[in-house]
């Protein structure tokens, strides 16, 4: 039996709240690995799928569960020459198998990934699908397609830049010049993607560590303000005060009634 590689895709990612759902017609199934923890969806049912779980089947869409980071994922949309039993709805794969090797493995050539860190061994309840593509004696790739909904990687970059060093005193001109691109575009883009300003999203997780440094520190504001990057302790009550109606000295008081 020949099985038909219609498209690899390495990694795609997509935005909070967003979902993806590759094409695949009543003879062809599409097989995702999670890169980052996502949800998938079909008819009225859903199932939160961790990284480096997989699923297989035709029709369901992956879905964004973190509302803040983008998610990623790479897959396979194949076919086999001869129908298998079917199986339009999705089964979440725990684990991998001598089945999901072979898939992984096209794109794993792709991107020169070790592949043994992926590779596991477990017992499936559904086998009938699995067990015709291991039997499969030919691969037979056709062509490759270009991930959908293609996202500048530079954000990714700042997204994580924001949340791994919040606390010091960054502009949005500093978040450019690490890209190198026009503060202007990286407000807009960022934006788009994430429902959220680089700087406001700065701003929010700035302001959620302040708040636990109040509750649970003897830290005084102007130490608090100058670990979280503010260049005063005035700015940082000015902009605590924006946040929660009330400023850092008043929070605190009010959390130790």
């Amino acid at each position: 039996m020949k099985l038909i590689i219609h498209s690899l895709k390495m990694c795609e990612y997509f935005a909070p709240g967003s979902f993806v759902q590759w094409h695949a017609d009543e003879r062809s199934y599409v097989f995702v690995e999670a890169l980052s923890p996502v949800s998938v969806e079909w008819r009225k049912f859903k199932e939160r799928v961790a990284p480096g779980q997989m699923v297989i089947g035709q029709k369901f869409r992956i879905v964004n569960v973190d509302p803040e980071a983008l998610a990623s994922i790479r897959g396979v949309v194949f076919q086999l020459e001869e129908q298998p039993h079917n199986m339009m709805y999705p089964v979440v794969l725990k684990e991998h198998t001598e089945v999901t090797r072979q898939l992984l493995s096209l794109i794993l050539k792709k991107n020169q990934t070790n592949m043994d860190l992926l590779l596991r061994t477990i017992t499936l309840q559904n086998k009938s699908l699995f067990d015709t593509i291991t039997n499969s004696n030919e691969i037979c790739p056709v062509k490759t397609q270009t991930p959908i909904g293609h996202i500048d990687t530079r954000l990714i970059i700042i997204n994580r830049y924001i949340r791994n060093h919040f606390t010091r005193p960054l502009t949005l001109t500093d978040l450019a010049d690490m890209i190198q691109c026009n503060p202007i575009y990286l407000s807009n883009t960022y934006s788009k993607v994430f429902k959220i300003s680089p700087i406001k999203h700065l701003q929010k997780l700035k302001m959620f560590k302040a708040k636990n440094l109040l509750r649970e520190t003897d830290f005084s504001v102007g130490e608090i303000a100058i670990r979280l990057g503010y260049i005063s302790g005035s700015q940082f009550a000015d902009i605590f005060k924006r946040y929660y109606e009330m400023t850092p000295t008043e929070f605190r008081r009010s959390h130790y009634l």
